[in-house]
């Protein structure tokens, strides 16, 4: 998943087990997403539609 663009239930449906539950365990255990050093100030950089200008 770190290489190719393909969602956890995907995967989950490919190897017949738990998309969902797959998706939780790579947040959470495998992509080192709570010890991102950036993780407090991300909202402030996503792409939402009320962080859009006009321009």
């Amino acid at each position: 998943m770190d290489n190719y663009p393909i969602s956890p239930v995907q995967l989950g449906h490919f190897f017949q087990v738990d998309g969902k539950q797959l998706q939780q365990q790579y947040k959470n255990h495998l992509s080192d997403y709570h010890q991102w050093e950036q993780k407090d100030h991300a909202e402030h950089w996503m792409v939402f539609e009320q962080n859009i200008g006009p321009i």
